[in-house]
């Protein structure tokens, strides 16, 4: 009071001060400490979306607190500690579930909605390695072996890409995907659920197109064997790739595949030989032969009229041996006059 009426003291800045009371030879101090209230205090960020074992700095978060030069402090807190707690100045997900992280300055407050979510730990696939052909229809992703745990993960939305399309693709049709080769190459095709990925090895390899066999006619004695190798495979194209070849023959009486890849060649006779690779297949004529040892006829000497004619097969050649190999015989006269 001063001459009996209060005294007002204006208050300039942020800060601390003393104020002295005196009355004559008496007087007291008093520290006045001025601070700045919080006006205004709001959250500028979405809401927080979490793994459980995540951990967010709450200075990563964007809260707004006006003024800027704001005394008091702020104050974090969660509603529901079973979800989400606050650990040395940050946000740790402990449980699936929704709950607020609150901001409070002063008597004022807003709060921000934490969902945490079980989260993928783990995808695996069974299969390190495949291999395409071009040409070919591709291979479904279900037979990659896909799993990932824990089974009720809440990002568990599995999503399946080409690293290289040019390669190999991905293709969905009505939810069915499949991997699809494009050309020879390599590439891999990863699959991803949530935070995690696993990935596969496609190596796309050239179908082939055509075989032929080389000489398209095998002529083998009889009792006699060829080795499969002596006879040439034209494969296309060129860069065709395929693990063996599958010789096979129709005849076996007359010929058959030894274990060895031989021809075993058996019986007098003609019948056919086959190549196939990857189910492109051709056909040459197989000829097991037997050399003409002798030819004999029925008789040393004829007597004929001049002008007279006669069937040479009336003297009844035989050829020995019996299965011998041959065309037809040809008749010839040492004197036609």
């Amino acid at each position: 009071f001063k001459e009996g009426k209060p005294y007002v003291v204006p208050v300039a800045e942020e800060g601390e001060t003393k104020i002295v009371a005196t009355l004559g030879t008496l007087s007291d101090t008093a520290v006045v400490r001025v601070f700045v209230a919080t006006s205004s205090i709001n959250f500028d960020s979405d809401p927080l979306v979490m793994a459980e074992g995540d951990v967010l700095p709450l200075s990563e978060l964007n809260l707004v607190v006006l003024p800027q030069n704001s005394s008091a402090k702020v104050k974090w807190t969660s509603s529901n500690e079973e979800v989400f707690i606050l650990d040395n100045d940050n946000v740790v997900a402990k449980k699936r579930g929704t709950a607020k992280l609150i901001a409070t300055s002063g008597d004022l407050s807003d709060a921000l909605d934490v969902t945490v979510f079980i989260p993928v730990d783990t995808i695996t696939l069974a299969k390190d390695e495949i291999e395409l052909f071009t040409g070919e229809g591709g291979l479904s992703v279900s037979t990659l072996g896909m799993a990932y745990l824990p089974a009720n993960a809440d990002d568990a939305d599995v999503t399946w890409l080409s690293e290289n399309p040019g390669v190999a693709k991905i293709k969905t049709v009505l939810g069915n995907i499949t991997i699809l080769p494009v050309s020879v190459g390599e590439t891999n095709v990863v699959v991803k659920a949530g935070r995690k990925q696993a990935s596969v090895k496609v190596v796309v390899k050239a179908s082939v197109e055509s075989v032929n066999i080389v000489p398209d006619t095998i002529i083998i004695p009889k009792n006699e064997e060829r080795d499969l190798s002596l006879y040439e495979l034209e494969i296309l194209p060129a860069n065709a790739s395929y693990d063996k070849v599958e010789w096979s023959i129709a005849n076996t009486e007359i010929a058959e595949i030894t274990s060895e890849n031989k021809i075993n060649a058996k019986k007098s006779g003609e019948t056919t030989i086959s190549a196939t690779i990857n189910g492109k297949t051709d056909v040459a004529k197989l000829i097991v032969k037997v050399d003409v040892a002798s030819v004999t006829l029925n008789a040393e000497a004829l007597t004929k009229e001049i002008g007279e004619s006669f069937g040479v097969n009336s003297l009844e050649p035989v050829v020995l041996p019996l299965d011998a190999t041959f065309q037809t015989i040809e008749w010839s006269s040492s004197n036609t006059d």
